[in-house]
């Protein structure tokens, strides 16, 4: 009886260390701040994205893991998974952008991150793979809609936790 329950719970540890490896394997939380308002951040608060000021850059709302979803050798995307909910992913499955438990293989629940460097500074911008608009706080809310690159709002810092 003692070597089931010893084996019982060695699954359920095995796998609960696969499935962080799975979910995140190379790859730190990071927060996401704007360039434009360095104080906004990509947030999750109660099931919502949204921007806003959290309580620090470390605070679990503002945190957002990634998983790579390789599409061939140069090209591959990410879906954002908030750190208070893994199963929720940053996504524009209603056109909106939405925190909501969508499969990672949905285009909109996918984003692919563009390199800036200005003068050794290190930007992102976040473009979403269905409908190539970017991540962006232009009108003073978080959506995702075509703006000139030249944009600050579409900036994002990427902090590691």
């Amino acid at each position: 009886m003692k070597l089931k329950t010893y084996l019982a719970v060695l699954l359920v540890f095995w796998c609960l260390a696969a499935f962080s490896q799975a979910a995140n394997p190379n790859h730190d939380a990071s927060a996401y701040a704007n360039r434009w308002r360095p104080t906004q951040y990509i947030m999750a608060q109660n099931g919502v994205a949204k921007i806003g000021v959290p309580p620090s850059p470390t605070h679990v709302s503002a945190l957002w893991d990634f998983t790579d979803v390789v599409v061939n050798d140069t090209l591959s995307y990410i879906t954002l998974h908030s750190k208070a909910n893994f199963k929720m992913l940053l996504n524009i499955e209603k056109g909106k952008v939405e925190l909501s438990e969508v499969p990672t293989s949905f285009w909109s629940a996918q984003w692919y991150l563009e390199y800036i460097n200005d003068n050794g500074k290190v930007w992102w911008r976040i473009k979403n793979r269905w409908k190539g608009t970017y991540l962006n706080i232009e009108k003073g809310v978080l959506e995702c809609t075509a703006v000139p690159a030249a944009f600050l709002s579409s900036h994002w810092e990427a902090i590691s936790n």
